[in-house]
């Protein structure tokens, strides 16, 4: 029996392109498998299996793992592609390289942790055939623990069809979405760029602060839930505040007003600020300090953009925040002399 595994090949073109980056849980990826195997949409497609030559999973096992699900996974349908980078590649890097290689319309990153649900492809397969100019369809999601237990579901951002412009504004703040809710058409990434690589975190939401200056995007929503995204547990605040956070605002620069610039900036001091009250009224003076000094060390608080923001706050430790980022602003000017 010939092997399900193949070597890459660009001759053949498929309606979607899975691009899945191989991680070293074996359990994780063959969940993912099962996901896949559920899907009932008829277009051809393509899964491409990115070893980024770090990878503890390899060729064997991934061709033993698959072959429990043969049935499932019919030639005339699915081709799987095993591909290996000959040198390490870092998370983003190693996406891109997929998604550069890919042969299909339609581009699904689905990381080795994630779950597609039983109709995602079914759900997308119907509304590209409805509308086939479409340049992304996205979703919502729910969030798993190890277990596959659901910790959260994701709020609906959106009336069914293509996104309002105040749809747009959401990415002036945050990401609301995760990888596994938004399907891309090939030609839109082909046109704006792809991931971030100088970013370790966040590098989704650059992408998507992208994309919604593209003129005329013709983004589509879907107010159903079309995914699974795996919860990594990490400090609770690094999301706020880190560094790859202000790098992607500096960023925006090259594609943002600057009044939109200043709203996300602020709205990002503001979700900063509300994080230390609540820990300053948990008793978590040394939490609280930590966002603070994240906001030293990565921000610019120079233009006092920040102080602005913090006067408009009727919070009860206003005064401590402020004593706390001018110390902190001392120190570390201190500090790099």
């Amino acid at each position: 029996m010939p092997p399900l595994l193949q070597d890459y090949s660009y001759q053949k073109q498929f309606q979607f392109s899975l691009i899945l980056p191989l991680g070293d849980r074996l359990d994780y990826l063959e969940k993912c498998i099962e996901s896949i195997c559920q899907q009932q949409h008829e277009g051809s497609t393509e899964i491409l299996l990115l070893d980024n030559a770090h990878s503890e999973t390899n060729r064997e096992e991934l061709e033993l793992l698959f072959g429990n699900y043969r049935a499932y996974f019919p030639k005339q349908k699915y081709t799987i592609h095993y591909i290996k980078h000959p040198q390490f590649l870092e998370v983003y890097a190693n996406i891109n390289w997929g998604l550069k290689l890919a042969n299909g319309q339609w581009l699904y990153l689905i990381h080795a942790g994630d779950l597609l649900l039983e109709s995602t492809l079914v759900w997308f397969e119907e509304i590209i055939q409805q509308q086939p100019n479409l340049d992304l369809i996205s979703g919502g999601f729910y969030q798993i623990n190890q277990f596959n237990e659901i910790l959260y579901k994701s709020d609906f951002l959106n009336n069914k069809g293509l996104v309002e412009p105040r749809f747009f504004e959401q990415f002036f703040i945050s990401n609301p979405l995760q990888p596994i809710t938004t399907i891309y058409n090939k030609a839109l990434l082909e046109k704006v760029g792809y991931f971030n690589t100088n970013l370790a975190t966040g590098a989704d939401w650059e992408l998507l602060r992208r994309v919604i200056k593209v003129p005329n995007l013709n983004w589509y929503y879907l107010p159903q839930y079309v995914g699974a995204a795996r919860s990594h547990i990490t400090n609770d605040q690094s999301a706020l505040s880190n560094a790859d956070v202000w790098q992607i605002l500096d960023a925006s620069e090259r594609y943002f007003s600057p009044d939109e610039q200043r709203i996300s900036k602020k709205n990002r001091f503001s979700q900063c600020f509300q994080s230390m009250e609540e820990y300053l009224l948990a008793g978590k003076v040394d939490r609280a300090l930590s966002v603070g000094l994240d906001l030293v060390t990565f921000s610019d608080l120079g233009d006092r953009l920040w102080l602005e923001v913090l006067k408009q706050q009727n919070f009860k430790y206003k005064q401590q925040m402020y004593e706390m980022i001018s110390m902190l602003m001392k120190q570390v000017e201190i500090t790099t002399k």
